[in-house]
């Protein structure tokens, strides 16, 4: 048998609940629990940025040339620029640090049962390469002529020449902000993928994986694959803004297509690293108070996997109207509309878990249901811009925009609501007082195995041996360590019971009754020094003649 705590040989010990401060947030650690909320305090704290941005573009919008509240007039530098960065933020410095880092991080230990990430140094070193960058992009808003206003995708020519966007200094430190957290994400996305297919429990295979650490590893794959072309680009949009080359200039021979091509390589996989985190979230959360165990696991798993392969042949999509050839227009259309298959799938999925279960309608599912029909809203306003003869005549209109914030806005809100408060939150309040107490007491945490009587004789003095279950008596030879056996019976709900009843009866001995969503549990039996597991029909004759005979005297 073994104790269910963890190693103290290093910092990470017990995987770092003990002894928390707020203060080991502001310094370098290696603790995956830290740096998953240094990513998430982080990820908020610029979320308030982003979302702060939205606010004042939208209320220029909503009232032109009028003083914004708490901003002032928003010129047209100001517009762009706002624009520009509320979109950059609300995908790489929100929705990717909270849904990927600090879910990862916080999760993935814990639901394969390791002490940290493999490579605890590299872990930390990704946060604060990320932290870094996230600087940089706040410091280019202040520099002369203000942040980069080329708009959230960057497209040349607007962006790779200073003369257009009026952003010299912004613009630079836009894509040098972008390339670090690039650098960032791949450190991370290394160490999710390596810990989870090395690091796992003995006998946890790989249908035993969770659903959310699977979402997450593959996210990071779709990171790592589609991540490369794009940092090519922007090393040769950054050297058009420095130093004159004409990598997007067409005058020079430059093609600006290309950029679009290796952004979208990009970006539409990028849809998907932030969605499978928020979509493994609610697979995780709706079994829960769905009361259910996940239908078709290996189902949701390969969908997930199909929709990773299938993100990387429909990113021309967005260029329907920008000179693409037409036959390969329907190409892309073809593949737009199959990639909502697998995601379909997924819905069907949740939908069949929730069908026939007792749900339990408390916040974290509210939540993860809004993100489900919220989501499909955005689904399928995709489906008309997957086709080429409608995109002609929705692209650049608000229906866009539409559809882009009724599927990022449950990623980017709902899901990291789930994440920060209902995930982080509560498991963090549960869990970490006791462990605190313990630990401010003395105690240490250790790992063990205990076969014979002479290796609990070796343990030291005053220790607590954890997880001891039914052989506890028989490994310490104390007849007075027994258990105390049970049996309990389920009837369907009634709706008219909502009481509950404990105590003795004359004929029936001891009974108690106690209505749960899911049924009434009857119980009535408890026999101290019974080691034997099998039900007895005597006792479970007397409950249920006992349970009958006092309904109908309550009744």
């Amino acid at each position: 048998m073994s104790n269910s705590a963890q190693k103290t040989d290093h910092e990470h010990s017990a995987h770092g609940y003990h002894g928390f401060s707020w203060k080991a947030l502001f310094w370098p650690s290696t603790n995956h629990f830290i740096i998953g909320l240094q990513y998430l305090f982080t990820g908020i704290f610029m979320a308030c940025v982003g979302v702060f941005m939205a606010y004042v573009f939208r209320m220029q919008l909503a009232w032109p040339g009028t003083e914004v509240p708490l901003f002032g007039f928003v010129g047209p530098g100001d517009y762009n620029t706002m624009v520009t960065i509320h979109g950059t933020i609300m995908i790489f410095w929100v929705a990717m640090p909270v849904l990927i880092a600090a879910l990862g991080n916080f999760l993935i230990p814990l639901m394969i049962g390791a002490d940290d990430m493999v490579f605890p140094r590299l872990n930390c070193l990704s946060y604060w390469v990320f932290l870094l960058s996230a600087i940089i992009l706040v410091i280019s808003l202040f520099v002369p002529g203000g942040g980069f206003g080329g708009g959230w995708t960057a497209y040349p020519p607007l962006s790779a020449d200073a003369s257009y966007s009026l952003t010299k200094w912004g613009q630079t430190l836009w894509v040098l902000a972008v390339a670090l957290e690039f650098v960032a994400f791949l450190m991370g996305g290394i160490n999710f993928v390596t810990t989870t297919m090395n690091a796992r429990t003995k006998g946890m295979k790989m249908y035993d994986i969770p659903i959310v650490v699977w979402f997450i590893v593959i996210a990071s794959i779709l990171f790592m694959i589609s991540v490369g072309p794009l940092i090519a680009g922007a090393v040769m949009l950054l050297l058009d803004q420095l130093a004159g080359t004409a990598f997007y200039n067409v005058a020079q021979g430059g093609d600006p297509l290309l950029w679009q091509h290796l952004f979208w390589f990009f970006g539409h996989p990028e849809v998907y690293v932030v969605l499978l985190p928020a979509l493994g979230v609610c697979a995780e959360i709706i079994p829960v108070f769905a009361r259910k165990k996940l239908f078709a696991y290996k189902i949701i798993l390969y969908t997930a996997f199909a929709t990773g392969i299938l993100s990387f042949v429909v990113w021309a999509h967005h260029q329907f109207i920008a000179g693409i050839d037409p036959r390969m227009a329907n190409i892309f259309t073809v593949t737009t509309l199959l990639i909502s298959i697998p995601i379909t799938e997924m819905m069907f999925v949740y939908i069949a878990t929730l069908y026939g279960g007792a749900i339990d309608f408390k916040t974290p599912m509210l939540w993860a249901l809004a993100f489900i029909a919220e989501f499909l809203l955005g689904g399928c306003t995709g489906i008309y811009l997957g086709c080429t003869g409608v995109d002609i005549f929705f692209h650049d209109t608000y229906f866009v925009v539409a559809h882009f914030h009724f599927v990022f806005v449950p990623i980017a809100v709902l899901a990291v609501y789930l994440v920060a408060v209902v995930g982080l939150g509560v498991w963090f309040a549960r869990t970490n007082r006791t462990t605190n107490d313990f630990m401010a007491a003395g105690g240490k945490m250790v790992e063990a195995t205990f076969e014979t009587e002479a290796d609990l004789e070796a343990l030291p003095q005053q220790s607590i041996v954890n997880c001891m279950g039914l052989g506890s008596g028989k490994v310490f030879g104390d007849e007075s360590i027994i258990p105390a056996r049970g049996q309990l019976s389920f009837l369907l709900p009634q709706n008219d019971i909502d009481y509950g009843y404990a105590g003795g009866t004359k004929d029936y001995g001891l009974l108690y009754s106690f209505p749960r969503k899911t049924g009434i549990l009857l119980g009535g039996s408890v026999d101290k020094g019974d080691w034997d597991l099998t039900p007895r029909e005597s006792e479970i004759k007397r409950m249920v003649e006992g349970h009958a005979w006092l309904a109908s005297q309550l009744s």
